[in-house]
């Protein structure tokens, strides 16, 4: 629950921080909504890493009619690749600070 906690709160600061890093350093209002997103895509996968794991059944994907997930995901990967997504943010605002 720890984990699930201080994702929430990390995305939260992304949330609120990202308007002004973006305004200050004078990149387009677009860039805000990509990097929040990006965040949130991180978020739901540490929060219902178990539910996204576990799903099976037919995917969406271009070129590929009947594409279907046959066999779980282990949550721990999902979870790890969602935390790798909330991370992406804070090293954009650090290179971008460095730069």
């Amino acid at each position: 629950m720890t984990r699930k906690l201080f994702a929430l709160l990390l995305f939260i600061a992304i949330f609120f921080f990202t308007p002004f890093v973006i305004t200050k350093f004078g990149f387009d209002e677009g860039a805000t909504g990509r990097i929040v997103g990006i965040a949130l895509i991180g978020l739901l996968c540490v929060l219902f890493s178990e539910g996204f794991g576990s799903y099976t059944g037919p995917m969406w994907s271009v070129g590929r009619i009947g594409t279907r997930i046959d066999r779980p995901s282990p949550p721990g990967i999902i979870e790890f690749l969602g935390w790798i997504f909330l991370f992406i943010p804070i090293l954009v605002f650090l290179l971008i600070v460095i730069a």
